[in-house]
């Protein structure tokens, strides 16, 4: 029986060491979820402001790409209307001179 005691008493002991390495290991695994948190937290929030400064730029684009627009079309009126004032000053100085009659 003395036997019988000391070998359960050995299973108390080797269990209880058991269990506290399985408690030491869930407070490592509880601790690195915190900080795997914590880090994913900060991640988060940069992607967040990198995702606004991204509208940010493409809003800005958009005005970018318009106000383009407008001076190209500003510029192709322009070059309309020169070559239409060209073309007026050519067909003036082209223009076939009227004979002038005199009565005598």
């Amino acid at each position: 029986m003395t036997a019988a005691n000391e070998q359960l008493q050995q299973e108390i002991t080797e269990r209880q060491h058991a269990e506290d390495e399985l408690e030491q290991y869930c407070g490592r695994i509880e601790q690195r979820i915190e900080e795997q948190s914590i880090e994913l937290a900060t991640v988060n929030n940069k992607f967040q402001r990198q995702t606004a400064e991204c509208q940010r730029l493409e809003q800005c684009l958009v005005q970018l790409q318009t106000k383009l627009d407008n001076v190209n079309s500003i510029i192709s009126k322009q070059l309309e209307l020169k070559e239409a004032r060209l073309k007026v000053a050519q067909s003036s100085t082209l223009a076939p001179v009227s004979p002038v009659f005199t009565n005598n």
